[in-house]
């Protein structure tokens, strides 16, 4: 799908990674579509991703001590992560697996606007 014959092709599209304008090959979509094709190192990846992307938001939500109410919410964002089901899933069960009380979703607006929203209530909430 990408054109490489080569791992050193592949090596290239890593380094390419690490420049500011590089054009992105669609890595997430490939292994996207092994893993839903069953692929188990492509359901590996994804699975690692998740708890990369896991082990940020568990930080932001202890630091914010956000556990400690009734009900929490854990938005997820970005392409890669949005448009996987599995990626998402496996997100989804590592929050609901440590927390009883969290609702982990699709972000329907980016991050900037859900920080001003929070930035909002607390200002307001301290008025």
């Amino acid at each position: 799908m990408l054109h490489l014959e080569r791992k050193e092709d592949l090596i290239g599209v890593c380094i390419d990674i690490e420049h500011m304008c590089w054009k992105n090959p669609g890595l997430a979509r490939v292994v996207d579509q092994a893993a839903e094709q069953g692929d188990p190192y492509a359901v590996e990846i994804l699975k690692e991703a998740a708890r990369h992307t896991f082990s940020l938001g568990d930080a932001v939500v202890q630091q914010l001590h956000f556990a400690e109410r009734p009900v929490f919410r854990v938005g997820a964002w970005g392409s890669a992560i949005v448009k996987s089901n599995l990626h998402f899933q496996f997100f989804q069960e590592l929050f609901t697996e440590k927390y009883d009380n969290v609702e982990v979703l699709i972000a329907r607006e980016d991050a900037a606007m859900g920080a001003c929203r929070i930035a909002q209530a607390r200002l307001t909430a301290a008025a």
